[in-house]
């Protein structure tokens, strides 16, 4: 339950909540937490990574993460999740870009079946500059933009109502943070009572965190 913050006097900071089962939480310098908490050679890893990016973001954090994986210092399994996480993204970004640049072109009026197969014709030209001039971009900068976009969409993933797509990781962390309230409040209600309210307190808790979560990963598209 850690987490790392940028802090004024401590550049990166430590704060353990509920350190001691206490309810209570522990700031700690990120320099100093290996003495703090005892490490495996793999938490020492991520922490000295951490430590040399000055990582605070979950973006920064999650970039530690990847290289840190892929170079091996996380283990083996570390590693061979993440060598398939990486092949997986650039065609989940080539993807992404097709169906933006699709849906640009329909939202413009361009007859897309008249497009299937070559887009190298002067025709597709034509149709991808007067989509330019539609929404008032140069055609050159569309590639671009949409480019952008969808290193931006990517973590969440393009996924229809009918359950067609490829969520991405952050929409997939969302997913299972829904689901952990529902599990914990039926183990709740299956747990003695001296236990019941604290399980019902916690699957609460995620229920508000699923509702934040749902803000950023987003709804489903049609």
């Amino acid at each position: 339950m850690a987490r790392v913050c940028s802090d004024e006097r401590d550049g990166l900071i430590a704060i353990l909540r509920d350190f001691a089962n206490n309810g209570t939480a522990y700031i700690v310098p990120w320099s100093s937490l290996p003495l703090a908490v005892s490490m495996t050679e793999h938490d020492r890893a991520l922490h000295k990574g951490v430590g040399e990016a000055n990582a605070c973001t979950p973006a920064q954090i999650r970039g530690v993460i990847s290289r840190l994986a892929l170079s091996g210092a996380l283990g083996p399994d570390a590693k061979s999740r993440e060598c398939a996480r990486s092949d997986a993204d650039p065609t989940r970004r080539s993807d992404i870009e097709l169906l933006l640049i699709l849906h640009l072109l329909d939202r413009c009026g361009a007859d897309l079946s008249a497009l299937a197969g070559d887009w190298q014709t002067r025709e597709a030209k034509s149709v991808v500059t007067e989509a330019a001039k539609a929404i008032g971009v140069k055609r050159q900068d569309i590639s671009r933009r949409i480019g952008e976009l969808a290193a931006l969409i990517a973590p969440i993933g393009l996924v229809r109502a009918q359950g067609a797509g490829q969520p991405g990781w952050l929409r997939m962390l969302h997913n299972e943070i829904a689901a952990f309230g529902p599990g914990m409040l039926a183990t709740a209600q299956a747990s003695e009572p001296r236990l019941r309210e604290h399980l019902e307190a916690v699957a609460q808790a995620a229920a508000g965190a699923a509702q934040l979560s749902g803000a950023t990963a987003g709804s489903d598209v049609g």
